[in-house]
């Protein structure tokens, strides 16, 4: 049994001499940490923004670009087919009620369907998250 998968033993060894490098170099072991801290706050800021974007959407009954923060225009899907094809699936859709949001997640469905990482709430999906 190998603990480490398909690696050759020296391909262990090599990897934990690195691994000491960093951890031994201050300088090397700060470079490490920047580079964990830009990943990390990459993943942050994308996060945020669908929070700012999902917060928008469930506050406001259109999207108004002019008045919309950053974060729903970097999110705001522009494929007109896609965008068609959403309505579509909403507008015949029985959760949909009288003031066009859905009964389930009880956003306004003529905002949340316009935003490229909104997806339908329902268990499968009639619309999913939208990747160009």
């Amino acid at each position: 049994m190998r603990l480490f998968g398909e690696e050759k033993p020296l391909q262990v060894v090599e990897s934990v001499k690195g691994l000491y490098a960093i951890f031994t170099d201050k300088s090397l072991f700060a470079e490490w940490l920047l580079s964990i801290n830009i990943i990390i706050g990459k993943r942050l800021t994308k996060w945020i923004s669908r929070i700012e974007a999902d917060y928008y959407i469930e506050t406001h009954s259109d999207i108004d670009l002019r008045e919309a923060p950053q974060a729903v225009k970097r999110n705001r899907l522009y494929d007109e087919d896609v965008l068609k094809m959403r309505w579509d699936l909403c507008s015949s859709c029985e959760h949909l009620t009288e003031d066009l949001r859905c009964s389930i997640c009880k956003c306004p469905m003529l905002s949340k369907h316009k935003i490229a990482h909104a997806k339908c709430p329902l268990n499968p999906p009639k619309w999913d998250r939208y990747a160009s």
